[in-house]
């Protein structure tokens, strides 16, 4: 897929409303509740105060009195400044509650993702005296929604150095520090909230995301492990776990945790898709087939008839094979790749013109491309257009000189019109080639054909150069 699927499941972390609502804030709400409850008598107060305070506004009003009757009634922003700086009178029950109120209207914008409007209402708050861990985390989480990872940085911080254990704190701090690519960090703040808080599938997700940015795949796929072991409904984990098989060719294993994620998720192309690969990466191509069925019977992509076409072309199905790579030559991102396939399927379908005439295109595509070369060659040889044919065997070994495979091919070719000294030359080169590759019993298998060319008879064609 084009977007990464690592970002992907990243992103769809941080998109979810459940673990916003209940991990992410949770520890602030709780801390406001807290202090709500604490401060009973200051709101008791606060409440008659108010009521005194409305009646002597709008009598002030009337009175003709206008700066003091505004403040009184404008709101508690307002009256608290106004308040503040009139020396009789003691406002800092007033402002404590107010700064409380300010703490909740962000908690309430924060939740109908107003994260601007959470960033200014958490600014009052601060610059009315609440000054705890709660509120700059509240800040931190606004600040990082928008992508403001400096801010976000300095609030998580901030927090942690008001409160040691806030573990929420920790883990989001750790996020930010993820995406601003500071992963040792990062790695410091996930193994802190872990060992404060051992029991949150989440922290697992995320600390397997930064062992995977480290290249350490094996500390990934533990750590996913992890996650679906407290909670076997956690998605980001499921699809997580599945790339990390994918990366390690375990592609078994990556299809067990893909079709829990579309059990979880029955409408999830994505999930489809990479199963589709996977069952074709085992050589499945009968399932590959079902998986891109499904996909071409909604939003179909290009890649989604790419690999349905290479599918049915394994399985011998060439006429099918034939459609699909039309539909995918038929756009934009047609490849040298999708015209070769075509015309193998041309050819399994006895169409040699047809193969011809692709294989040509390929090359017309990109001059470079030696499988198109490749399959020409072998194609023309089969059409008794030898000269042709070695011609273009030729090419595809100049393009790619250390591939041992094809001095075999074009070796047995040679040897087949009957140039035995140049076949005996390339299957000399294939066994060097294979040996320096670590391919021993290959070189062993080149050398076999090395000497049954030897034992064979000389033709009148040993003479003719190979170019």
């Amino acid at each position: 897929m084009s977007y990464d699927d690592r970002d992907y499941w990243r992103d769809y972390d941080r998109r979810q409303d459940y673990y916003r609502e209940q991990d992410r804030t949770r520890d602030f709400n709780r801390e406001l509740d807290r202090q709500w409850e604490n401060n009973q008598e200051d709101l008791k107060y606060e409440t008659e105060k108010r009521k005194l305070e409305l009646e002597e506004g709008i009598k002030a009003m009337r009175e003709g009195n206008t700066a003091w009757g505004i403040s009184k009634v404008a709101g508690p922003d307002f009256a608290v400044r106004y308040l503040q700086n009139l020396k009789t009178f003691d406002s800092r029950p007033y402002t404590y509650t107010t700064a409380l109120e300010y703490a909740n209207r962000a908690r309430k914008k924060m939740a109908q993702q107003n994260y601007s409007g959470g960033i200014r209402d958490c600014n009052e708050a601060i610059q009315l005296g609440m000054e705890n861990a709660s509120i700059y985390y509240q800040r931190g989480l606004a600040f990082h929604e928008q992508e403001m990872y400096e801010n976000a940085m300095a609030d998580y911080t901030k927090a942690i150095q008001l409160d040691s254990s806030f573990a929420m704190a920790k883990l989001e701090r750790g996020i930010c520090r993820l995406e601003m690519k500071n992963t040792a960090g990062a790695l410091d703040d996930f193994n802190a909230f872990i060992s404060i808080k051992p029991e949150l599938p989440r922290a697992y997700f995320w600390r397997g995301l930064a062992f995977y940015d480290l290249g350490e795949l094996e500390g990934a796929e533990k750590n996913f492990g992890t996650a679906l072991q407290l909670d076997n409904t956690y998605t980001p984990a499921f699809g997580m776990r599945a790339l990390v098989h994918k990366r390690l060719g375990h592609y078994k294993e990556a299809i067990n945790d893909l079709t829990e994620e579309i059990r979880l998720n029955p409408k999830s192309t994505k999930a489809y898709r990479s199963r589709a690969y996977c069952y074709f990466s085992m050589g499945d191509y009968g399932k590959a087939v079902a998986d891109n069925d499904y996909l071409i019977s909604g939003c179909p992509t290009v890649e989604d008839y790419r690999l349905r076409a290479w599918s049915h072309f394994h399985l011998g199905n060439y006429h099918q094979a034939i459609q699909d790579f039309e539909q995918v030559i038929a756009t934009s991102a047609v490849s040298p790749g999708d015209l070769i396939g075509r015309g193998r399927a041309r050819q399994g379908k006895g169409d040699y013109p047809g193969a011809l005439q692709d294989f040509s295109q390929a090359i017309q595509k990109n001059s470079n491309h030696p499988s198109a070369y490749h399959f020409r060659g072998l194609l023309r040889f089969n059409l008794g257009q030898f000269s042709e044919a070695i011609a273009d065997l030729n090419q595809d070994i100049r393009i790619n000189p250390n591939l041992p495979s094809a001095y075999l091919i074009r070796g047995e070719k040679l040897q087949k019109i009957g140039n035995k000294t140049s076949a005996m030359q390339d299957f000399q080169k294939a066994a060097s080639l294979f040996r320096e590759q670590k391919m021993p019993e290959k070189a062993v298998e080149a050398m076999k054909r090395w000497t049954a060319t030897l034992m064979s008879p000389l033709s009148p064609n040993d003479r003719l150069p190979t170019g």
